[in-house]
């Protein structure tokens, strides 16, 4: 988990991926799997116990595949579910 991001209710859980271009991974989608989604899962919990306000806010989860330079295709966004 890169980021969380708070809007008031909402709250915005962030993974970010970065690749210079495609590959394999289709730019970083594939190091989504179904183990790292239970790291997140588990990062999101420890950072509820740090932070209890938030425990019944809205929650979206979503993965920025990042290009980096010197691809100039832009960020995409993938809502994970959650």
């Amino acid at each position: 988990m890169d980021l969380v991001l708070a809007k008031p209710p909402r709250l915005l859980l962030v993974e970010v991926k970065g690749r210079a271009r495609a590959g394999p991974d289709g730019w970083g989608r594939g190091a989504l799997g179904a183990a790292k989604r239970i790291r997140l899962e588990r990062a999101w919990a420890c950072w509820l116990e740090e932070h209890p306000q938030w425990a019944n806010s809205p929650v979206e989860q979503v993965c920025a595949l990042v290009p980096l330079p010197p691809s100039r295709r832009p960020v995409r966004w993938i809502r994970l579910a959650g």
